[in-house]
Order: C-alpha cells, then sequence, then structure tokens
C-alpha cells in the first residue's frame, strides 16, 4: 500500500468515524413547560343583610337594602345599631358609638330634647349608602355610611365617617345636604357627591352634629402618644378623608 492508498483509507476511515459519533450524540432535552397560570382569589362576597338583621333585631323602621351590603360584617351590624339608636331615641347607645366631639353634639341634642322629637317623628332610618375602605381578608378598617330619615312627607340625609378602633367601630358625623326628597328610597345610591352640602343651601336638620375635624386632604399622617406604649391619637384616610381615631390608654 502506498502513500497514496493510505492516506485515501485514514480519510474514509476519518469520515466514518465523524458519522458514526454524529448519528451518537442526544437530542436536546425539550424546554420545561411553562408555570402554573396562578389566578387571583375572587374577590369577598357582600354579606346578607337579612342574617344580620335577625340577630340585631332592630326596630321595624330601620330600612338596610342588601344592594347596600358590605363585605364585613361587623360594619353592617355597626350601622343597624347606629339607625336603630336613632329610631329609638336611644342617646347612650348613640354615644357609645360616637367619636368624642360628636358625642358632645349629641349630648346637647339629647338634653334639650331633640333627639326625642327626632325620634318620635320618624317613620324610617334607610341606609341609602354604604362604602368599605382598607379591605383585607373580608375585613374592612374605614368606611362611609348616609342614612336617610324619613318623616311625615319628607326625608333628609346624615352623613357619617366609621373607623375600627380595635374590635369596636367608631361613627363621626360629616357634613351632609340639607336638602329633602318625598321618599329616603329616593336616596338610594347617589354617590357621595349626592349627599354633600351645597354653598346656596342652609344647614341641615341634623347637621349639627360636627364633621370630622379632619386635617386638609395632603396632610401627613400623625400619631401621638406618650412614648410608653400608648396609643396616641392617629389620623385615618377614609372615603370621607382622613380622620382623627382617638388613642387608648394603656393606664386606665
Amino acid at each position: 500500500m502506498n502513500r497514496k492508498q493510505l492516506l485515501s483509507v485514514c480519510g474514509l476511515a476519518t469520515v466514518a468515524l465523524s458519522v458514526s459519533l454524529c448519528g451518537c450524540e442526544k437530542p436536546p432535552p425539550p424546554p420545561p413547560p411553562p408555570p402554573p397560570k396562578i389566578e387571583a382569589p375572587p374577590p369577598p362576597e357582600p354579606i346578607k343583610v337579612d342574617a344580620v338583621l335577625a340577630e340585631v333585631k332592630p326596630d321595624a323602621r330601620v330600612q338596610f337594602p342588601q344592594e347596600r351590603a358590605p363585605i364585613d360584617a361587623t360594619l353592617a351590624k355597626a350601622v343597624i345599631e347606629l339607625a336603630n339608636g336613632f329610631a329609638k331615641g336611644d342617646s347612650a347607645k348613640i354615644g357609645g358609638m360616637l367619636d368624642p366631639v360628636s358625642k358632645v353634639t349629641l349630648d346637647k341634642l339629647s338634653a334639650d330634647g331633640s333627639l326625642e322629637d327626632v325620634s318620635k317623628k320618624l317613620e324610617g332610618v334607610r341606609v341609602v349608602c354604604l362604602e368599605e375602605g382598607g379591605i383585607d381578608a373580608g375585613k374592612s378598617s374605614s368606611g362611609s355610611v348616609v342614612l336617610a330619615f324619613q318623616e311625615p312627607g319628607s326625608s333628609y340625609v346624615v352623613s357619617w365617617v366609621a373607623v375600627k378602633a380595635g374590635e369596636q367601630w367608631i361613627f363621626t358625623a360629616a357634613p351632609s345636604t340639607s336638602a329633602s326628597k318625598t321618599r329616603a328610597a329616593e336616596w338610594d345610591g347617589l354617590g357621595f357627591s349626592g349627599y354633600f352640602p351645597s354653598a346656596n343651601i342652609a344647614a341641615s336638620p341634623m347637621s349639627e352634629l360636627p364633621d370630622s375635624g379632619a386635617a386638609p386632604a395632603g396632610e401627613e399622617k400623625k400619631e401621638e402618644g406618650d412614648g410608653k406604649g400608648g396609643g396616641g391619637d392617629r389620623k385615618v384616610r377614609t372615603p370621607h378623608g382622613p380622620v382623627t381615631v382617638p388613642g387608648t390608654n394603656p393606664g386606665g
């Protein structure tokens, strides 16, 4: 075998070896499957108002349409109890649910007989607007509610800001329009702009209850305390604007 033949044989062997090696390579693995789709849980359902009404057993004049139902049952219960307090003229019950400033005015209305007069005239107290704030796991930390007070032939509204303080809901009177409608149901679902006072309308019968005394929009949240673990006053943002919630005194 001469040199030319030897090189030819070696070349054929190299080609054969290359083909053999290429034929033995494993195919690349398939791409990994896409990650599973994580769907957000559905939003919590509003509570059944009838169940809360059955629990509280308010005066028959208290009206709470299912359309106004919140997600948090504790807020619904507190609103029913507030409406029931007005229907019965129960100043002690109402006062226990109000912030200190609103309670001072309530005490004046109770002392001069105004609260009793309002209660005697009432044909109904209707929840016409309710919104929640700070919702987490079916619980809310704030809200706004508007109650329509039905008297013979006329109705008016009273607005409130609600803030959860521990296990209790505290209500602060908010500015309300003094406009009136024939029936309380006519106030249903107007949106909060429909319940605010107008510059050319005088004060409403219950607007003597003070507004929240809250800081102007944009003011920073402030917390005050004694530095010893006591809960100072705090500002909480609500649909009606920031509201000051009184702190608790660990010393009693």
